[in-house]
């Protein structure tokens, strides 16, 4: 393969490794930001969620006895269509409305200890394997704890929305690499073209020399007094006299003078 042959393919392969890393990065910033933002939202609607229930503890009511509860979670509900499920938890931890029929109590659990416990009484926002969980804490008259409202919002949309980040920086990404490709092999071929062109008969003349010298050592004979050129001559020469040296040296040795 010839030197120009190779410069660009390790400028093709410096240009492709550049782009792999820009979209992992960008997608990894992408995924951030974007959790980011659910965790915001949900925040927000875990909020507003608690304020008619937090209305209730002040005036002395257990969660468990607001009657229209229900209604308030799927209002709730509502304003995100992602959202999988809202809880309404005592101080106890146990749950006093839900969305879902069926509730995962040991996860729930595991999560209020995780984060609800260490949040200081204040809004919380969390990821876990298989989505994000926001809370929000209720008050009672006193100010003490009365429990809280947590918000489970599955990962599918954003799975979905960092896959099709991840296809659409690929597409934008390939386009550079062969617009960068071509434009590169232009570049070097005109602007290296003759220090190219001096490399490949430099290249080609070792090459010369290695097949004369095999064909030398495979024959026994020494390499033909061929006229040559450049430096395919200048390593023939060499070649000869190191050749003729080692003929004396080898006399010598044989021979000592007294």
């Amino acid at each position: 393969m010839g030197f120009f042959w190779r410069m660009w393919l390790s400028a093709i392969g410096i240009i492709l490794a550049s782009a792999i890393v820009f979209v992992a990065l960008a997608t990894l910033q992408f995924s951030q930001i974007f959790s980011g933002l659910v965790g915001e939202r949900l925040l927000v609607v875990a909020s507003r969620t608690a304020a008619p229930f937090e209305a209730a503890t002040r005036l002395g009511l257990p969660l468990s006895t607001v009657r229209n509860a229900d209604a308030l979670l799927a209002q709730a509900r509502q304003t995100d269509t992602e959202i999988a499920a809202i809880y309404v938890y005592d101080v106890n931890g146990e749950i006093s409305h839900s969305t879902q029929t069926s509730v995962a109590s040991a996860e729930i659990q595991k999560i209020l200890r995780s984060h609800g416990e260490s949040s200081g009484g204040q809004s919380w926002y969390a990821e876990s394997e298989n989505g994000f969980w926001a809370g929000h804490p209720i008050s009672s008259s006193g100010g003490a704890s009365a429990g809280g409202i947590l918000i489970f919002y599955p990962d599918t949309q954003k799975n979905t929305r960092v896959m099709a980040m991840i296809t659409e920086l690929a597409v934008v990404a390939g386009a550079i690499v062969v617009f960068a490709a071509v434009l590169s092999g232009l570049l070097m071929r005109i602007g290296l073209g003759s220090s190219i062109r001096n490399f490949e008969r430099v290249e080609a003349d070792l090459a010369q020399f290695e097949r004369d010298t095999w064909r030398a050592a495979v024959s026994g004979e020494a390499v033909a007094d061929a006229p040559s050129k450049g430096f395919l001559g200048l390593l023939h020469g060499a070649n000869r006299q190191y050749r003729r040296l080692s003929i004396a040296i080898s006399r010598a040795d044989r021979d000592p003078p007294e």
